[in-house]
């Protein structure tokens, strides 16, 4: 049987005719393909471990699990799925958690038609995109605009590897940074050599010094 073509993507938002909206909008696009729709947090999860979606669109307040949770349990269990969050709001405290999750993409739900392409354009690329409306709102909420550099490797690093490396950023320990991810102190270490190795960079103090020097792009 022939499977569609185009980069695969699942929708979970509690609001089915928005949720028809979004998938409107994809399949008008040669780019990408809906595998699932989920009306709340939990059955975003298990279409995430069915399908294995490069992006998963997440309305950020369902029921069951909310769009942050269901982030969360990605980064926990390992998983590579990017993640664009769709939200009603502007709150920093949501975005902060976002950013610390490694989710790449923040749109407002009232632009999410002329965003969205944009945003997953810009997310399966590696990139950050958060909605232009939130960033004339409230500067203090802007991810950086500016792409990570080609030949470093950043776009080679999974969700998770970005996010210890934003830790080390922030002078996490290996032990802090394992407590923190709920993982071990062996798997943290793990994750720092695969960074360095993608990133091309080698000494005991190399990873660090990396991190704080080009914190701008993940901050």
């Amino acid at each position: 049987m022939k499977t569609p073509a185009g980069i695969p993507v699942i929708v979970a938002d509690d609001h089915p005719i928005f949720r028809s909206g979004l998938r409107d909008v994809l399949h008008g696009s040669v780019r990408y393909h809906v595998v699932a729709e989920c009306a709340d947090g939990v059955e975003a999860w298990n279409a995430i471990r069915a399908f294995n979606p490069t992006v998963a669109l997440l309305d950020i307040e369902m029921p069951g699990m909310s769009g942050l949770d269901v982030a969360e349990r990605i980064v926990r269990e390992g998983g590579e799925t990017l993640v664009v969050l769709l939200t009603m709001h502007d709150e920093r405290e949501a975005v902060e958690r976002a950013r610390d999750l490694g989710v790449l993409g923040y749109i407002l739900k009232d632009d999410a038609v002329t965003d969205l392409i944009h945003c997953l354009d810009a997310v399966v690329n590696g990139a950050l995109y958060i909605s232009p409306a939130l960033r004339c709102r409230k500067p203090q909420l802007r991810y950086p605009e500016t792409d990570r550099p080609e030949s470093d490797g950043f776009r080679s690093l999974t969700a998770t590897e970005r996010r210890v490396l934003r830790l080390i950023a922030q002078s996490r320990s290996s032990a802090q940074i394992a407590e923190e991810m709920y993982i071990s102190i062996r798997t943290v270490q793990h994750h720092r050599e695969n960074i360095s190795r993608k990133l091309g960079i080698s000494g005991a103090n190399a990873l660090v010094r990396y991190a704080v020097e080009n914190k701008y792009f993940f901050q």
